[in-house]
């Protein structure tokens, strides 16, 4: 799973305050018919990051311009 740094499509008339979102737990859904960005939710389920919303608590669609990789946790013997 990667972190990816979104922003609007074009023709979306929301323009986010810094210009994007950051979007956490994304990974490639390989799943046909249609492979896609995708992001695990809270509760379990998926929701794409370039389509409309599938499932309740999806966001609208966003294009990923930038990703980084989550880093490791902190080490417990500091």
């Amino acid at each position: 799973m990667i972190d990816v740094w979104c922003v609007p499509f074009p023709d979306d008339d929301f323009k986010p305050e810094r210009g994007g979102i950051r979007l956490t737990d994304v990974f490639w859904y390989a799943e046909t018919p249609a492979p896609g960005w995708a992001r695990l939710l809270d509760d379990g389920n998926v929701d794409f990051v370039e389509r409309p919303p599938s499932v309740t608590g999806g966001l609208p669609p966003w294009r990923p311009t930038h990703w980084m990789k989550i880093p490791d946790p902190p080490l417990t013997n500091c």
